[in-house]
């Protein structure tokens, strides 16, 4: 969506900051489906959001569904958005 510049430290709290700016300057907060990192610890920190095995679980049985069905998977697209950082 954007590219910013973190001109203080890339601390967890300092890139889930940046991210939340982004997101409202675009208003897409409503339709932001997941956020996707690397397993650097201050993004870890960033986007920690306690989410339980079970909804992480069928999230990722979603995803692989849609991916396997080729095509069928743009009919079932819900307008919400993978955003990777």
């Amino acid at each position: 969506i954007d590219f910013v510049r973190l001109k203080s430290p890339h601390t967890g709290e300092n890139i889930h900051q940046a991210t939340e700016c982004i997101i409202d300057r675009f208003n897409v907060k409503e339709k932001v489906y997941k956020i996707v990192t690397d397993n650097a610890s201050s993004m870890i920190k960033a986007y920690k959001f306690g989410l339980t095995g079970d909804d992480e679980s069928n999230d990722n049985d979603r995803e692989i569904n849609l991916i396997s069905n080729g095509n069928t998977a743009l009919n079932e697209y819900d307008g919400k958005y993978f955003i990777f950082i």
